[in-house]
């Protein structure tokens, strides 16, 4: 399968059956640069920035939230862990807080002196961190925006950070390798060095046991957290990595790459080897990466400001609808009550938008017959 991504310079986000790469869906969500993207804890809002606007959107009908307007210049987007708050980090090292719901400002502090590169706040919701070229990265109070602390000034800054899914580590790209550090005293606590060129991406899988990081040397390399050991180095790439992310499993990573590249590749972390390959047609570098919560979609934003939604090819169906651990007739009649027939991405009444991709097992936009094929298929099991 190949799905051909095509350029928008008005910022729209394209939905994508991922049969045949035909777009069903064009939202309109900027009207310049698409700068920095981010995806809300349980998958449910996207949240991006053009630079003096914020756009939060619904990933499960693309409906438009809120637009933002701003006089930052923002670089740097995050949602807090309950999605009530949204940070935009500026071009002067400034951080400014919204209201996710009605745009109300709540605070602003100058942070860094320089361009804030990264931001993300903490899974527990307790502090955001932020990043900037050249100072050591910040710890700040999530609520009110009052500085913690400083990490370790092992390196001069960094481009990228993310943070364990148990808030206790952030690891960062910095000029010369990835530093895992801790967040509750900032203190070092494992160095990832390997690569010939500066660091460009970085990603934490969901269990905290591997790192990847993405490089201006081309490579992408997936790490033991644990040991440092570098497990895999990653070679397809024909231009420096601008993002990394692993899927919420664990089994898949996508990188993505620009310029004379423009492409967005999926591995498999355990072989290393190269699973898919999509090919970003005429356009600029990818600018994020993110894979859904329940790993069935990865999204793709790019600098021409377009996000883009592509099925993740190691996605193994799951009609347990009711979580009981098993397949039942029940969940394959719960998936019956949301047929509303190929091509039809509108749920008919009485099934909310949130089981209709639920139950959308195909992920093809819609939920039809060769959903409810599935759904029957893991009801009889193998």
């Amino acid at each position: 399968m190949r799905i051909v991504l095509f350029p928008f310079g008005d910022a729209t986000v394209r939905r994508w059956h991922v049969a045949d790469g035909a777009p069903r869906d064009v939202l309109t969500v900027h009207s310049g640069q698409m700068l920095d993207m981010d995806l809300s804890v349980d998958g449910t809002l996207l949240a991006t920035t053009s630079g003096r606007q914020i756009t939060i959107r619904s990933t499960l009908d693309g409906a438009l939230q809120i637009d933002i307007p701003t006089d930052l210049f923002g670089t740097s987007v995050a949602l807090s862990s309950d999605a009530s708050t949204v940070a935009l980090g500026d071009s002067r090292g400034t951080i400014m807080y919204f209201d996710s719901q009605d745009g109300s400002p709540i605070t602003s502090w100058a942070a860094h002196a320089r361009t804030v590169s990264d931001m993300a706040f903490s899974n527990d919701g307790r502090f955001l961190i932020s990043s900037s070229f050249g100072e050591p990265v910040s710890i700040w109070d999530a609520d009110p925006g009052m500085p913690i602390r400083s990490l370790d000034a092992s390196d001069n800054g960094a481009t990228k950070l993310t943070i364990s899914t148990d808030s206790e580590h952030v690891a960062r790209a910095s000029l010369n390798a990835a530093v895992l550090s801790r967040t509750s005293d900032g203190g070092f606590e494992q160095f990832y060095g390997g690569h010939t060129g500066g660091l460009t991406a970085i990603a934490l899988s969901l269990d905290g046991a591997r790192l990847a990081s993405g490089s201006s040397d081309r490579t992408v390399r997936i790490w033991d957290v644990g040991s440092g050991d570098s497990i895999h180095t990653l070679i397809a790439h024909e231009h420096w990595i601008s993002a990394v992310a692993f899927s919420p499993s664990g089994t898949t990573l996508a990188s993505g790459s620009g310029l004379d590249d423009r492409t967005m590749r999926i591995w498999d972390t355990e072989s290393g080897a190269l699973l898919e390959t999509y090919t970003i047609d005429v356009g600029n570098r990818p600018s994020a990466l993110a894979y859904t919560p329940d790993d069935r979609v990865i999204l793709l934003a790019r600098q021409d400001a377009t996000v883009v939604a592509m099925r993740n090819p190691a996605y193994v169906p799951n009609a347990d609808f009711d979580a009981s651990g098993t397949t039942t007739t029940s969940d394959f009649m719960s998936l019956v009550s949301c047929l509303a027939g190929p091509g039809v991405t509108v749920p008919p009444r009485g099934c909310s938008a949130a089981d209709f991709a639920a139950r959308d097992l195909d992920v093809d936009l819609d939920v039809d017959l060769k959903d409810a094929a599935i759904a029957q298929r893991l009801v009889e099991g193998p």
